[in-house]
């Protein structure tokens, strides 16, 4: 299958703040979709983030969750 969904800003916050979604997209990877974002996603992603109340918390869960699906930058 060469299906792939496209991750935009608040679908982030959504993983984050609610389990099911981050769930959703597991069984999609699982199901063989590609999952996709862009850097001019992820910069507004972490500006948002960076500004907000609970800003580290937010961060830190957003670098786990592009681990999940892209594996570590630094390998």
């Amino acid at each position: 299958m060469n299906s792939s969904i496209f991750l935009d800003t608040p679908v982030f916050f959504h993983c984050i703040e609610h389990d099911r979604f981050g769930t959703i997209l597991e069984h999609a990877n699982n199901a063989g979709y590609k999952i996709q974002t862009s850097i001019s996603v992820l910069g507004e992603a972490f500006t948002l983030m960076h500004k907000g109340r609970d800003a580290v918390r937010y961060i830190t869960a957003l670098n786990q969750l592009l681990d999940e699906y892209y594996g570590s930058f630094s390998e």
